[in-house]
């Protein structure tokens, strides 16, 4: 909600590239802008290719912008929003590069804090790359909130519980999420469809993880 992307082209490097714009709205905010530009600072030097490369930033026409890899294709949410849940062997191709790109920038020790199917791009030569780091942390950054703080921030549907209750997250946290988007994947339905922050607290306090053998009995079990 902070930013928006167009496709554009750099001649000086003669590329497509996307340039995504703080929105005109919030250029004024200084916390927004921080935390705009700190996707820059934290994702610059991670070089993975299933992680979106980070170009540049430059500031113009009283806002800030971010050059960024170009991806020809589409999000897995739109993926199976358009074709349905995926079968297992598009499953494992997508899901074990989004897992090696969390895992590398946790070796790395950033939290990207925001894994979801519309954070990830699958693109046309079935390259997966995860996106948006503007809300990723350093792991030696991440500091607890108060549960009434409203910088609790995220897409509370894919947040772990410690993440809803502004508790001290970590690696761990990416891998709830993690866990909601292969559920998404493999069902085309959302984990947790409620959006109330206080509504899942509750529901995270009586949860259990659901057996996937009733919904899809076909499923491998080391999936």
């Amino acid at each position: 909600g902070m930013g928006e992307v167009v496709r554009a082209y750099d001649r000086g490097l003669g590329r497509t590239v996307a340039l995504k714009r703080l929105r005109p709205e919030r250029a004024g905010s200084p916390d927004a802008t921080r935390r705009f530009l700190e996707e820059v600072k934290t994702a610059a030097h991670l070089e993975h290719p299933n992680i979106v490369r980070m170009f540049g930033r430059f500031k113009a026409f009283k806002s800030y912008f971010i050059v960024m890899e170009f991806c020809d294709g589409i999000t897995l949410e739109r993926l199976v929003r358009l074709n349905g849940r995926l079968n297992q062997d598009d499953f494992r191709k997508a899901f074990g590069q989004i897992a090696s790109a969390v895992l590398y920038a946790h070796q790395r020790e950033v939290v990207h804090r925001d894994i979801k199917p519309v954070n990830v791009m699958l693109n046309f030569d079935g390259t997966v790359k995860l996106m948006d780091f503007g809300l990723a942390k350093p792991i030696n950054e991440l500091e607890p909130v108060s549960e009434v703080d409203t910088h609790i921030v995220g897409t509370p549907r894919y947040m772990a519980p410690e993440q809803l209750k502004g508790r001290e997250i970590s690696e761990v946290t990416d891998y709830f999420a993690l866990g909601c988007t292969a559920y998404k994947l493999l069902t085309g339905g959302t984990l947790f469809p409620e959006h109330d922050v206080t509504r899942l607290r509750a529901i995270h306090d009586r949860w259990t993880v659901p057996v996937f053998s009733k919904q899809r009995p076909e499923l491998a079990p080391d999936i």
